[in-house]
């Protein structure tokens, strides 16, 4: 009995329609897409582009390297934290 449990998970790990979601599980895992937490702060935004001038914060926001909103009646503008990584991504050296 044990050895059919075996081969049956086996067969199922095997499956390329479980791959195919295991790799698309990782794929939203690594780049973070959920929607409700891509949101981030100014300071959270500055702090994983190592920068200290909200100045240059603000550039990369007017050439559209970054993603951010400004909600109606708020203050504050979020910034995609996706995009931020994708910014950072395409800057890198390869």
């Amino acid at each position: 009995m044990a050895e059919q449990s075996a081969k049956l998970l086996e067969i199922c790990l095997e499956n390329p329609l479980l791959k195919n979601l295991v790799k698309a599980l990782a794929a939203e895992l690594r780049t973070g897409s959920d929607e409700e937490g891509d949101w981030i702060t100014a300071k959270e935004a500055m702090a994983i582009l190592q920068i200290t001038s909200a100045t240059t914060l603000k550039k990369y926001r007017d050439q559209n390297e970054i993603k951010y909103s400004a909600p109606p009646g708020m203050k504050h503008i979020f910034y995609s934290k996706t995009s931020i990584l994708e910014f950072l991504e395409r800057k890198s050296n390869r």
